[in-house]
């Protein structure tokens, strides 16, 4: 589901994405059990994004390390990339603007802290 709507954000899919997106709409990279609620900020912990990325059983990620997994998710997420590829899709709110940009930037850092945790190959 993340990569089918990574896809879809990138128009490579056939799968429709309902545009302007809003915060909660994005594939942030955190399992959701909360089918019920929508993913918030503080959803985006450093607990939660480790356990997400360096799930070895996640499609998509045969054969590749944690070091891997996280380069490949800061491809996405990186601010500047993620304002430039991502941001034209979200509501023209500055305040959804702000907030998904926060997330961007949270789930940036927790990224390079788990990087810096992880043994040399």
């Amino acid at each position: 589901m993340y990569d089918r709507r990574w896809a879809a954000i990138r128009r490579e899919g056939v799968e429709f994405v309902p545009f302007p997106l809003r915060f909660d709409q994005l594939p942030w990279p955190v399992f959701h059990f909360k089918p019920t609620s929508v993913i918030t900020i503080d959803d985006l912990s450093e607990d939660a994004i480790r356990f997400f990325v360096l799930d070895t059983k996640r499609p998509g990620y045969g054969g590749k390390d944690g070091k891997e997994r996280l380069r490949a998710e800061l491809l996405r997420y990186h601010p500047d990339k993620f304002g430039a590829r991502v941001l034209p899709y979200v509501l023209e709110v500055k305040e959804e603007r702000e907030k998904v940009m926060e997330g961007a930037k949270r789930v940036t850092e927790v990224l390079y802290q788990l990087l810096k945790t992880l043994p040399a190959a």
